[in-house]
């Protein structure tokens, strides 16, 4: 492909991943969606490390050029972004007031409030959780809930959090690209393609509120999505604390970094050095210790296994409350087109038990192989700072297609 036509073709694959996850969802159908879904994700990843891994390491184009570390800031590009994400804090507030928050429908919300309120009236905060038909042991990590303590506190709408999070996230990583816009000498076509990549992120956060409102009052997947935004701002940062900080919001968010921290470990021994992997593996370990084990473990040393088990007991219907169905119907998260769980359920039906451990089985084994994969690019063709960075983000974005592709909506599968 033409180094030139790189931006726009990673523009496109992103506006159709993200139409896949808001207006088209399920448009093709409940095996078609899952496919098309999967494709732009992938073809997204494999043009990011296409950029890493080229043969000749060819001159950036005007378009796809970000300013030097020692650049002085364009702060146009910020302040562009920023008007951006203001409309979007716009639209979330008129929508937040149409759309009250019912936490009865989802146990979700239930969970990280519960547990934000019991911390601060300075109670245990990972007691039993009472839902309306049933009880169930707290399923979220720390910076799941913890950042939930400030709209308690200030008596907010908690929806607020996860917009808020990934607008943060964005501008944070738009003012470590040095992205030149307006300051800087560029031509029409350049400014005009920066400032739809500036705008893309809200966009993408607006079409997924403005779609899924429901789902958004109900989840909260833009808050981990946002400390994976900032994970890669601290990795392209080289600050010992920036990633060890990051790297421990996001482990005490999901478990899901877990398989792709030795590729991490190595993408900062080599990128930066291996004294400061150990620092923000330091600063990390210790930001778990003092979030995570001291306050709560402590207390509870089985509560991991506690979480962990959560999630198993949520594929039975009967501890989940799940809606009822008409007869001859697949599972409404499952056909949804946001996983391939839909596939494993056809393939092992009636006997869903073996279905789930294959599906398991199945994830285990490619996010390993992926981060192995990632490895292997990045140490083949990790040359230059800018090829490094590349594959930086092609690998992580590699990593989540084949963990999210499987584990979306993974739950329901007995519904």
């Amino acid at each position: 492909m033409n180094n030139y036509l790189i931006t726009p073709a990673i523009y496109l694959l992103f506006i159709l991943e993200t139409l896949a996850l808001s207006a088209c969802m399920g448009q093709a159908g409940i095996y078609g969606a899952p496919i098309l879904f999967f494709g732009s994700s992938l073809a997204l990843a494999g043009l990011a490390i296409r950029q890493g891994s080229r043969a000749t390491a060819a001159p950036s184009p005007p378009d796809t050029h970000d300013a030097s570390p020692d650049q002085a800031r364009d702060w146009t590009s910020l302040l562009f972004a920023a008007i951006a994400f203001t409309a979007l804090v716009a639209y979330a507030r008129t929508t937040f007031y149409h759309v009250p928050l019912d936490p009865g429908i989802s146990d979700v919300f239930p969970q990280v409030l519960t547990a934000a309120r019991a911390w601060l009236r300075g109670e245990y905060a990972y007691q039993i959780v009472q839902l309306p038909t049933y009880t169930m042991n707290n399923t979220y990590l720390p910076m799941q809930w913890l950042p939930f303590c400030a709209t308690e506190y200030l008596g907010k709408d908690p929806r607020w959090i996860p917009v808020a999070a990934w607008s943060v996230a964005f501008l944070t990583l738009i003012y470590q690209l040095r992205l030149p816009f307006l300051q800087h000498r560029a031509t029409p076509p350049h400014r005009l393609l920066l400032g739809l990549g500036l705008c893309l992120p809200a966009w993408a956060a607006y079409s997924f509120i403005r779609y899924n409102m429901l789902d958004y009052g109900l989840t909260l997947e833009l808050l981990p999505a946002a400390y994976y935004v900032g994970l890669c701002v601290g990795l392209l940062s080289g600050s010992a604390w920036a990633m060890g900080l990051a790297l421990g919001a996001c482990l005490l968010s999901r478990f899901s970094i877990l398989f792709f921290l030795p590729f991490v470990a190595y993408y900062i021994a080599t990128a930066h050095s291996g004294q400061k992997m150990y620092r923000a593996f330091g600063i990390a370990a210790t930001f778990v210790l003092l979030v995570f084990v001291l306050p709560f473990m402590t207390q509870d040393p089985q509560l991991p296994a506690k979480i962990v088990g959560n999630y198993d007991g949520g594929l039975c219907p009967d501890k989940r409350g799940q809606t009822a169905r008409s007869p001859g119907t697949e599972p409404h998260q499952l056909s949804r087109g946001l996983g391939m769980a839909i596939f494993f359920k056809k393939a092992f039906e009636p006997d869903l038990v073996a279905g789930i451990r294959w599906l398991k089985r199945t994830e285990i084994a490619l996010c390993l192989s992926m981060t192995l994969l990632a490895w292997l690019l990045y140490r083949r063709y990790g040359t230059t700072p800018r090829r490094r960075q590349w594959l930086l983000l092609g690998g992580l974005k590699l990593y989540f297609v084949f963990f999210t592709i499987l584990y979306s909506f993974r739950t329901p599968i007995y519904s």
